[in-house]
């Protein structure tokens, strides 16, 4: 069961750095499938190698890479602080029940129950000392909860750049369904999409 939790999970994110890699450098879909899979080589020839804290170094280099980007893409579209407040008073409209939903299986998911129990087995301790594995616990507990504190703030930044730089209620509530509104960049800063500009087209994109 935990196998096919990690194999739909690992679907989307091979697809994604496909298309990343074709979006940046024009590499075709398949290649950047094969880059992917050779990607995942390399990480486990660094944890064979290096060890596990060398591995877990390059990845968490990795996210700060990433949540950088986030940021200052969340920096150059600004979105208002106030706006941003009142996202976290809990209330969804109908048309963001999908997304909401969305997310919510994105920054929790299954087959980390596995993966977690994983890491304390990697873990040289004494099982038999109970001071030890309630130490294991504790770090692993703190780990969990780090990991789910960064991958919110990543979410927070995304959503944030999205809602304002392209998010339209007009768009939102069309009948097939919620959708993005990419309008011309200038009106992005504005955060609306008037239907009427030609240049203002509803998408899934």
């Amino acid at each position: 069961m935990s196998e096919i939790a990690i194999i739909g999970s690992d679907i989307q994110e091979v697809v994604g750095t496909a298309t990343a890699f074709h979006v940046l450098f024009g590499i075709d879909m398949w290649i950047g499938v094969l880059i992917t899979a050779a990607d995942t080589l390399t990480f486990l020839f660094i944890q064979i190698f290096h060890g596990m804290r060398v591995m877990e170094a390059f990845i968490f280099t990795l996210i700060m890479v990433m949540m950088g980007c986030f940021f200052a893409n969340m920096a150059i579209t600004s979105p208002p602080a106030v706006e941003v407040a009142k996202g976290f008073i809990p209330e969804v409209s109908s048309y963001a029940i999908m997304q909401l939903v969305g997310i919510v299986g994105a920054v929790i998911m299954p087959h980390n129950l596995y993966l977690h129990s994983a890491l304390v087995q990697s873990r040289k301790i004494d099982k038999n000392n109970h001071e030890f594995v309630r130490q294991a616990n504790k770090y692993l507990t703190l780990d969990a909860c780090s990991s789910i504190l960064v991958s919110f703030v990543i979410n927070m930044a995304v959503v944030c750049s999205f809602a304002y730089g392209m998010f339209s209620v007009h768009c939102a509530r069309m009948s097939n369904g919620p959708l993005a509104c990419l309008s011309s960049p200038q009106d992005w800063s504005t955060g609306t999409c008037d239907p009427a500009d030609p240049a203002c087209h509803c998408t899934t994109g």
